[in-house]
C-alpha cells in the first residue's frame, strides 16, 4: 500500500469490519485517514486502537451508536 504514503484517504463505514481493518493498515503505512461512520461509538474508538498513530478528530458525523 506504499503508493498511498504521504496521502490522505477518506473511509466511510470505518467503525467495523473490513473498512476498520483497512483504516488500521493505512495508518500503519503512514497514510492520513479521515474516518466517517454512523456508528459513532466504533468510530470514536479508532484513535485509541491506533494510539501510536496521529489520527486527528475521532470521527466525521453521524446519528446513532
Amino acid at each position: 500500500m506504499n503508493q498511498l504514503m504521504s496521502k490522505t484517504a477518506m473511509v466511510t463505514g470505518a467503525a467495523a469490519g473490513i473498512r476498520r481493518t483497512n483504516v488500521r493498515r493505512m495508518a500503519e503505512e503512514d497514510v492520513k485517514v479521515a474516518v466517517f461512520d454512523m456508528l459513532l461509538v466504533g468510530c470514536a474508538a479508532l484513535p485509541a486502537d491506533l494510539a501510536d498513530k496521529e489520527m486527528g478528530s475521532p470521527c466525521g458525523a453521524g446519528q446513532g451508536g
